[in-house]
């Protein structure tokens, strides 16, 4: 059997090619990059909640604790946010928001990518499951983040 350096090498057979493809070492630049992208977009997109967090993820603010779960009975969807646990206390709302902006800064500068990256998955999906500003975008930025967690945990397994 030959061994072939390239994916797309004459004579390599499609298993080859596409095992070739999926799993030959590549250099993490392109991972690298688009986790500073990201994390700028998530640093803006959390700072520009910054006046109202408390009326978006608080008990006390325009959902109270039976409308969250009233919402999420009537919509057929699977709606799990950190939120839920803490959004009785005020305290622990402010808490969350502003630790979470200090693991985005970390995130995004590259620091501890595999501890960052996971908290990151945990910090989009719990702001992204307010059904008072849920956008389309929101879910593109879940998928992303799930993919570059995902990548930072796996990028030196051999």
């Amino acid at each position: 059997m030959s061994n072939h350096s390239y994916p797309g090498a004459p004579g390599a057979t499609i298993a080859q090619k596409w095992t070739r493809f999926w799993f030959a070492p590549q250099l993490p630049w392109s991972l690298h990059i688009l986790r500073a992208c990201f994390g700028c977009v998530l640093i803006y997109w959390l700072w520009s909640l910054s006046g109202h967090y408390q009326e978006f993820f608080g008990y006390q603010g325009w959902f109270d604790q039976t409308t969250v779960v009233d919402d999420n009975n009537q919509v057929d969807r699977l709606n799990w946010s950190v939120f839920h646990l803490i959004a009785d206390d005020a305290s622990k709302v402010t808490a969350f928001y502003w630790s979470s902006l200090a693991v985005l800064v970390l995130y995004t500068l590259g620091l501890f990518t595999r501890i960052t990256s996971v908290l990151v998955y945990i910090i989009v999906v719990s702001f992204s499951a307010n059904p008072l500003i849920e956008l389309e975008t929101e879910v593109f930025f879940r998928i992303l983040a799930f993919y570059l967690m995902v990548g930072y945990l796996l990028i030196d397994w051999n």
